[in-house]
């Protein structure tokens, strides 16, 4: 049963993999300087942060990915410096991504901040077909050789803006603007292509009166030419500044995708532990127990003065 398990989903990610090949965190608000380098030195201190995701549980060859963020402000609190190192695998698939990020605030007031940001990537594409396990559909396939690997790095550039004023924040961004051919044939119409993706983001902080409490909603776009529009939407509660629940609904314009739970807590100032679990709402649901990720967060000294939250920009 593993077997068909893992062909089917192999058959599914190989048809859409010219469409869609960024990885979709659910705790997306926290993990912003992956797919907009406007973000990186927003938060005012030197932040590091580290994210595990174990997509569709039970699944052979499902989803699995690692990331590590490191940011901070560079010489001048408008000047921000960023590190992302990334790997996924998927299948037969496997991707390593190292990304540099530069960010600078285009306007020089308490409240409001306008950054521009621009990065750079280096990513290897490898696939593996010597599982003697994989069944492969169509022999004829000049994309998949039996028992041969292939590897391919190609490098990449990206843009962003993030604009923050007290506590509300919004960014557009495209994190990979080369059109990169990623497939093992080349002269296929059909090869595999790395495109564009494009990201919408928003969010904010919403005190309730004489309380310890306040609501915390944000929102994820994403598109990419051929392949479905996404859209993340998040609502939590804050208490105390350090403990927060909330759910999530994941939907693109062809089906719902997830239904998600999450909870963060801020063990100090410096320290925060995430939690995520995602239950899909598609034909998948009766071979998985559904998706969970982790999340650690470290950030060296105090925030900036503009910042009246400290959990916010996490």
């Amino acid at each position: 049963m593993n077997r068909i398990f893992t062909f089917l989903f192999f058959l599914t990610f190989c048809t859409i993999a010219w469409g869609q090949q960024e990885t979709q965190y659910t705790q997306f608000m926290h993990t912003k300087q992956m797919v907009n380098p406007a973000y990186v030195g927003a938060r005012g201190n030197t932040c590091v942060k580290g994210i595990y995701r174990n997509q569709w549980l039970g699944f052979k060859g499902a989803p699995v990915s690692q990331a590590i963020m490191f940011n901070m402000p560079f010489f001048d609190p408008r000047v921000g410096f960023g590190v992302n190192l990334q790997h996924h695998t998927i299948g037969v698939i496997e991707n390593w991504e190292a990304d540099l990020a530069y960010s600078y605030d285009l306007t020089n007031q308490e409240d409001l901040s306008v950054r521009f940001g621009v990065m750079g990537s280096i990513r290897q594409f490898s696939l593996d077909f010597s599982d003697p396990d994989l069944f492969i559909r169509n022999i004829n396939d000049e994309s998949i050789t039996r028992g041969e690997n292939f590897n391919t790095l190609e490098g990449d550039v990206g843009a962003g803006l993030y604009v923050s004023y007290e506590d509300y924040y919004f960014g557009v961004s495209v994190p990979n603007i080369l059109s990169n051919i990623i497939g093992a044939n080349e002269d296929n119409p059909l090869a595999a292509n790395e495109d564009p993706h494009f990201y919408a983001m928003a969010g904010g902080l919403i005190p309730i009166t004489d309380s310890k409490l306040a609501l915390f909603p944000n929102a994820m776009f994403q598109y990419v030419q051929g392949a479905p529009w996404e859209l993340g939407l998040n609502l939590s509660l804050m208490f105390d500044n350090k403990f927060t629940f909330g759910g999530s609904y994941r939907l693109s314009n062809e089906n719902s995708d997830s239904v998600d739970l999450l909870f963060h807590f801020q063990a100090s100032q410096n320290f925060g532990l995430g939690i995520s679990y995602d239950y899909p709402l598609f034909e998948i649901v009766d071979h998985t127990s559904g998706t969970i990720e982790i999340m650690l967060d470290y950030c060296i000294g105090e925030k900036s003065k503009n910042m009246s939250n400290p959990r916010f920009f996490f």
